[in-house]
């Protein structure tokens, strides 16, 4: 009699950044207001997001331009924000 052998099983594969490289699931980002304007947003993604002195989170105009290559920073800045504040749609 043959023994059975068993064949290693493999689940769905996992990723790490955007399903297609160079290619963005976000459609879009925005602030709602209660923005307390700490910075962290600006720290960890300083190309998407900017805090100028005085005033609260904003989304830079060229944020398009280096979200696909940055997704997981602009991710990262929206789940870290201290009052959930910074939105992601995809």
């Amino acid at each position: 009699m043959k023994a059975a052998t068993s064949r290693p099983t493999f689940g769905p594969r996992k990723q790490d950044g955007p399903p297609h490289p160079g290619v963005m699931s976000i459609k879009k980002i925005w602030i709602a207001e209660g923005c307390i304007s700490c910075n962290l947003c600006e720290d960890l993604c300083p190309d998407v997001f900017h805090v100028p002195a005085g005033g609260t989170s904003q989304v830079r105009e060229v944020w398009k331009k280096c979200a696909s290559t940055q997704e997981d920073q602009i991710r990262e800045a929206a789940e870290s924000c201290p009052v959930e504040v910074i939105k992601v749609e995809d």
